[in-house]
Formats: structure tokens, C-alpha cells, sequence
């Protein structure tokens, strides 16, 4: 009897390693962005969107606030602002304020991108 409840353990403590890699997967896979001459492409969870730099007019950051309290830190996101006035958020960079490194790197080169790219499409800059 005993060796049954091994066995049965044993075969929840698989299902629940399943669940947990599968579940690492599927968030790795919902994060993603590329900002290329074209504009920026970013995925959802279900779907890859494309924004044209013709309509973005910035990158600005986003600091959001976590629904639980006992949490420390704010959330930090990029928002594309487009010329007509509305906010696209980003999926990515992405950071805490507690963890603001690898975030605050990979805004600087977002703007950076928004400003070569989307500069070129900005008739008063031509002058």
C-alpha cells in the first residue's frame, strides 16, 4: 500500500513539473519585440501587432503600481504614444523599480531606434 502512494506522489509531483515548465514557456513566449526600419513589432499572447513608425511620435516610460500592496517596487513598461493621441503599451523592456538595470538599458535603445526611425517620417525634421 505504501509503495502505491509512492507511485501516485510521484505522478502528481510529474504533472505538477509539466505544469510549471509549460507554464514558464508560455510566458516566455508572450514577451517579445522588434523595432526595425519598418516600426515596431511586438507579440501579444496570441498575436504578433505591428506599429509603423510613421505613427508613433514617442517612447515614454510607464511606471504602474502592483494590485497587492505587500508587493515592493513599482512596475516599469514602455508606451508608445501615437500621433493621434492614444497609448500603446509594450511588452517590453520591463522591469521593477527595484530592479531597474536591464530596463532602463533596453529603453534608452528603444527611444533611441524611435528617434533614427521614426525621425525619417517627421517632415518638419527635414529641414
Amino acid at each position: 500500500m505504501d509503495r502505491a502512494c509512492a507511485l501516485g506522489d510521484a505522478g502528481v509531483c510529474a504533472v505538477v513539473l509539466v505544469a510549471v515548465y509549460l507554464t514558464c514557456e508560455i510566458a516566455g513566449f508572450r514577451r517579445g519585440l522588434v523595432a526595425d526600419r519598418e516600426g515596431l513589432r511586438f507579440r501579444t499572447i496570441l498575436r504578433w501587432r505591428r506599429l509603423a513608425w510613421i505613427e508613433v511620435a514617442r517612447i515614454e516610460r510607464m511606471q504602474v503600481e502592483w494590485a497587492d500592496s505587500a508587493r515592493r517596487g513599482d512596475r516599469l513598461r514602455a508606451v508608445a504614444v501615437l500621433h493621434d493621441g492614444s497609448r500603446v503599451a509594450l511588452p517590453l523592456p520591463y522591469g521593477t523599480t527595484q530592479r531597474r538595470h536591464p530596463y532602463e538599458e533596453e529603453m534608452l535603445e528603444l527611444q533611441a531606434a524611435c528617434e533614427r526611425f521614426a525621425g525619417r517620417h517627421d517632415e518638419s525634421r527635414r529641414i
